[in-house]
């Protein structure tokens, strides 16, 4: 599971591409890659709260965090 601010969705998503060539499973945030791709950026270029809200980020990160725990 890689954690991290969206500002760092880039980032992120050079590691999870790294890590699953190197025959690693990988888990982002979900929209991870829509914020990397520029696609959910806002005019701050952060993550929104109203993103966090509407697409409900916070839950689903924490689930998926569990879930890798349990791996």
């Amino acid at each position: 599971m890689i954690c991290g601010l969206m500002a760092f969705s880039k980032e992120m998503m050079d590691i999870k591409i790294f890590l699953e060539k190197n025959g690693q499973e990988a888990i982002v945030s979900r929209n991870a890659e829509k914020y990397a791709n520029g696609e959910l950026v806002t005019e701050s270029g952060k993550e929104s709260a109203e993103n966090k809200i509407k697409f409900n980020l916070l839950k689903d990160y924490f689930e998926k965090i569990e879930n890798a725990s349990m791996s």
